[in-house]
């Protein structure tokens, strides 16, 4: 099953992936633990630890089965 973005969501990820200095590999890990969590989770908010600070990461926003928000920054 292939998940949807939003193209806000899209825009937000390229946000995450400048303010984390993520290599390719790190966002394509990434974007895979998402859309796995969205396939299984089609209304839900979710937090993934993702970048070189202790307890910094992603929250995003899944509806419908399409991820519609991303956020980075601290785990609150």
């Amino acid at each position: 099953m292939t998940m949807g973005w939003s193209a806000h969501a899209n825009e937000q990820m390229a946000f995450v992936k400048d303010s984390a200095n993520a290599t390719p590999a790190e966002m394509g890990q990434l974007l895979s633990q998402m859309n796995a969590w969205a396939a299984n989770n089609p209304d839900s908010r979710h937090f993934i630890e993702f970048g070189k600070l202790r307890h910094h990461g992603v929250a995003f926003t899944v509806s419908g089965g399409d991820i519609v928000s991303v956020d980075y920054g601290d785990r609150d």
